[in-house]
């Protein structure tokens, strides 16, 4: 691979390997990073404060992509209204992108009301990852807009507050009964369509506490 070599006029005080991501390569900004990263599952990248160093990790043999063609999709998020009242909202999507299902709930004053809206991003990812379970639906990226969920989940945040110990149990126990998912985190309100409609049905959601699941047919 050839190396690459930055004009010092663009230089930002760091140079950002991406080696996989939407195009890969050295970047001299995180602006340009992140457009190859954010919302691209599996991607891989890191900042370097020297050229040299930047080579180096670009060089480095990476394992090929992992296919995830095949995968469902499910975008979650979290809203609340005050110190009281939280809800979640997910929509599922097969691996062509139709709607499978829409779900939101909201729920009033409990013990995990004074998390307020991350709460609802933890009951959102535990709601979608249950109607999965439930339906047999294997091999599921998590997409979020709090990044929270997936550092909790993979040990990278200690769980010292109710809510982190409850979703972390929770999430374990869906591993343990064969339940195949990841994390992919996505930047709220930046103009994903899955994201807003998922914070929109989580908005929904604070006008009810009964669970409401909209179940879309189709072939699968």
């Amino acid at each position: 691979m050839a190396l690459f070599d930055m004009p010092k006029s663009n230089y930002s005080g760091k140079f950002y390997v991406v080696r996989k991501g939407r195009k890969t390569g050295i970047f001299n900004t995180w602006d340009e990073c992140k457009q190859q990263v954010l919302g691209f599952s599996g991607a891989d990248y890191k900042s370097f404060t020297t050229l040299e160093e930047a080579n180096a990790y670009l060089n480095i043999p990476v394992k090929k992509n992992k296919d995830y063609s095949n995968w469902y999709k499910v975008y979650t998020d979290g809203s609340n209204i005050g110190n009281t009242i939280y809800s979640y909202g997910f929509v599922l999507l097969d691996k062509v992108e139709n709607i499978i299902c829409e779900a939101y709930k909201g729920f009033d004053t409990n013990e995990y009301s004074k998390h307020r809206n991350i709460a609802g991003e933890c009951f959102g990812v535990l709601s979608a990852l249950g109607y999965c379970a439930a339906n047999n639906i294997n091999n599921v990226l998590v997409y979020h807009d709090y990044i929270g969920l997936k550092k909790w989940a993979d040990g990278d945040w200690q769980t010292n507050t109710p809510i982190s110990q409850m979703y972390v149990k929770k999430i374990q126990e869906f591993k343990n009964k064969g339940l195949n998912f990841e994390f992919v985190w996505v930047k709220g309100h930046n103009g994903d369509k899955w994201n807003e409609k998922a914070d929109q049905l989580a908005k929904l959601g604070l006008e009810t506490i009964e669970p409401t699941f909209k179940e879309i047919v189709n072939d699968r």
